[in-house]
């Protein structure tokens, strides 16, 4: 029963020294000047604090990227890009219009025959041009063969006759002095055929061609002109 009894007061007297110990470190430390309990940070990655500017967080408006038009802050979603600065885009020029229309000019009509060195009298002839007909005028059509031709000269002006036989059909036929005739600054205007015959009429001035088409077996065509030479 003794020996119980002194390990009962050693035990209560190591607590009571336990106690003791506590509180002279606790008085030693002292509150902290905010009056709350001051707590130690034993982390290991802890690092010293300066001024408590570590514990502040980030201003947005701080970061000088992102006042700049045409950037974006690294590590942003802007554009998708990473955080990649975006420049400006450069759009290609644009071709200056033109200061003016371009000049347009009227066609000038290809010129007349001549009739230099004209014969005095009438002249024909067979499978052949006779000299003196306006060839470049008023050619044979493709693939055409003379059957007669002749020139007739008169006061001022002078006639001219061409036969042929053609390979084409009457409006090919009809088309190709059309184009030509056109080219040479003459107006078309329609006229009345007879027979079942194609017929037009072209004038310049007082200048006239008439192509006749004949829709018979022979596969005949005619020209007929009046030129001015000179005036009376």
């Amino acid at each position: 029963m003794l020996n119980r009894r002194k390990a009962v007061v050693s035990a209560a007297a190591a607590a009571a020294a336990a106690a003791v110990a506590v509180a002279v470190a606790v008085g030693a430390a002292g509150p902290s000047p905010s009056g709350s309990p001051v707590t130690t940070d034993r982390s290991p990655s802890a690092g010293p604090r300066t001024g408590g500017a570590a514990d502040a967080p980030a201003d947005p408006g701080s970061d000088s990227s992102s006042s700049r038009p045409g950037t974006t802050a690294a590590g942003g979603s802007s554009g998708g890009n990473g955080g990649a600065e975006t420049l400006p885009e450069t759009l290609p020029e644009t071709p200056a219009a033109p200061s003016g229309l371009p000049d347009v000019t009227a066609p000038t009509a290809a010129a007349l025959p001549t009739w230099d060195g004209l014969a005095s009298g009438a002249t024909a002839a067979r499978g052949r041009l006779v000299p003196g007909y306006p060839a470049e005028l008023l050619p044979v059509a493709p693939r055409g063969s003379i059957v007669t031709s002749s020139l007739s000269p008169s006061t001022g002006r002078v006639q001219v006759a061409l036969v042929a036989r053609r390979s084409q059909s009457p409006a090919a036929v009809l088309s190709f002095y059309r184009a030509r005739l056109a080219r040479a600054g003459f107006h078309e205007h329609a006229i009345a055929a007879v027979g079942g015959a194609s017929a037009t009429a072209f004038t310049r001035d007082d200048n006239r061609v008439v192509i006749t088409v004949d829709p018979g077996r022979a596969q005949t065509y005619s020209v007929q002109a009046t030129f001015v030479t000179a005036k009376a």
